[in-house]
Order: C-alpha cells, then structure tokens, then sequence
C-alpha cells in the first residue's frame, strides 16, 4: 500500500469546514467526482459503521469511523464493499485493501483551515493518477462549498 496526501486551504473555520463535510446534503455534492450518486447511510460517531454508496451500479464500501473530532481529525476505516445491500468483509475484491485508512486532519492557521486529507492506496502509477484527480476535484468542491 502507498500512501498519498492532498491539501487543502479553505477560508472558513475548521469546526465549520468539518460540519459542512459530513452534512448528508453538501456530502452529495462534493464527492460528486467519485461518482455523480455518492451517498452515505450509517453514523460518523466513533466506532460507528457506515455505508459509502452510490446508485451507478458499483455498489459501495463498508467502513469504520475509527476517529472523529469535531474541527480536528476524522479516520475512516475500509473494511469491505456493500453489493447488492450484502457485507462482503473477505475475499479477493476485499483482502488487497482491507483495513486502509483516508484520514483528514483540519488545521487551523489563522482562522481558517488547512484541510490534509491522506488516503491509503495500492501501489500502481494508474490508481495514484486516479486518485489524484477525484480527489483535487472532490477537495475544491468541498472548498467551494464551505467558503459560499
């Protein structure tokens, strides 16, 4: 696994920043670049399991919010896919990625927030490139978003 990091500076408070993140309604928009359904179902309270899905066919993810601290950190555990509404938690499609993390830290500098968002990924050129282009779309949507 490689790690891989992206920042974010965004004019707005971190408490503010991490609200408008995990709010069902703007969550929706700025994932859009992962995929044009992207929802969740579940509960982003520590040790609660949620649900990462979408309606294009893919089906979703099953994770573990390991941490969450209002305008501080949150640490999302992956521990499996969601296929038609199943629990898929080994196997093939799972065991190469199981139990990856995508951590965000909110940073405050000088009233607003330094958002590094790090994502744990498979080591291959094509994934890292992927990746690096959903998620600089997806963190300048959050940005927008939070700074209206």
């Amino acid at each position: 696994m490689k790690k891989i990091s992206f920042t974010e500076i965004i004019y707005a408070l971190p408490k503010h920043v991490h609200k408008v993140m995990l709010s069902q309604d703007s969550y929706k928009i700025w994932t859009k670049p992962f995929s044009e359904t992207s929802d969740y179902k579940g509960d982003w309270s520590e040790g609660s399991k949620i649900y990462f899905t979408s309606d294009d066919g893919k089906g979703g993810m099953v994770s573990i919010i390991d941490e969450n601290k209002l305008g501080e950190s949150i640490v999302i555990r992956h521990v499996g896919i969601l296929k038609n509404n199943e629990e898929i938690l080994s196997g093939s499609e799972v065991d190469k990625w199981k139990n990856t993390l995508e951590t965000y830290k909110f940073n405050d500098v000088e009233g607003h927030t330094r958002l590094v968002c790090t994502i744990e990924i498979e080591d291959s050129e094509a994934d890292e490139a992927k990746y690096k282009e959903m998620w600089l779309k997806a963190l300048r949507l959050l940005k927008e978003i939070c700074e209206q």
